[in-house]
């Protein structure tokens, strides 16, 4: 496991089933754009969780609001993926936040223990192919360049 991708947080309901796929029903939801572009790369196939469990908000400011304003909560979920890390066995994996915010909370407060690096979130208005040329150039400076462009 070289990489485990991390999100903020939910940004809407859970499917219903418990490790059920996480794809959004919405309309609206860009998720599809991850899978397609790491597809061919060594992030398919790679762990994907939240940083922050079970705080529900389609909007990262507010959610950077609440863990200001609540230094327990943060601590809480930062204590709980230490121990999801265990859990699955990752040994040193490279974090790849998924947005800024998420970037700056796991370089904060576990980077002194992780290597993280910076992924544009799939949610971000940004066409697919220019969102798989940040990728796949992400990877390239990791050492890690897919085959095939």
């Amino acid at each position: 496991m070289n990489y485990v991708l991390v999100g903020l947080n939910i940004s809407r309901n859970p499917a219903a089933k418990i490790f059920s796929n996480f794809h959004d029903s919405n309309p609206r939801g860009q998720d599809y754009k991850l899978r397609r572009v790491i597809d061919g790369t060594s992030l398919w196939g790679a762990y994907l969780t939240d940083i922050i469990k079970d705080h529900k908000d389609v909007d990262s400011s507010n959610v950077m609001e609440r863990i200001r304003n609540d230094p327990q909560l943060l601590s809480t979920n930062v204590e709980g993926f230490r121990n999801e890390m265990s859990a699955i066995g990752a040994k040193n994996p490279i974090l790849v936040a998924l947005g800024g915010a998420t970037y700056r909370l796991l370089q904060d407060q576990l980077g002194r223990d992780f290597k993280v690096v910076k992924m544009t979130h799939y949610a971000h208005r940004i066409s697919e192919t220019a969102y798989k040329n940040e990728v796949w150039e992400m990877l390239e400076k990791l050492g890690d360049a897919p085959k095939v462009r």
